[in-house]
């Protein structure tokens, strides 16, 4: 059976949802692991790509965000809240696959 128009919209309504959902916990999951990462280990996220060759980290990093700097040189900060779910996601799996904290 054909679904009608207003399931489909449901569907993607639960979808919608549940991709909320995640970037919640994946914002939740990377302030927790930045808030662990002792000033050393957060030194090594200098130069990390956050954003496909726009910019990169370049210092400051703190469990909110980070300074960074743009292909254009200019330097901004960054707050975690603004990268979406999966910039987040990968910076997650960077710190852990590169045990970057303890």
């Amino acid at each position: 059976m054909e679904e009608t128009k207003g399931q489909l919209i449901d569907r993607q309504i639960t979808i919608k949802e549940k991709e909320i959902a995640l970037h919640a916990e994946t914002q939740k999951l990377l302030f927790d692991l930045l808030s662990r990462m002792t000033p050393e280990q957060k030194s090594k996220l200098r130069g990390y790509n956050i954003d496909d060759g726009y910019c990169s980290i370049d210092g400051n990093c703190s469990s909110d965000g980070f300074d960074v700097t743009d292909d254009d040189g200019n330097s901004f900060y960054h707050p975690i809240d603004d990268l979406r779910q999966t910039q987040q996601k990968d910076l997650v799996d960077f710190i852990l696959c590169n045990n970057l904290i303890d």
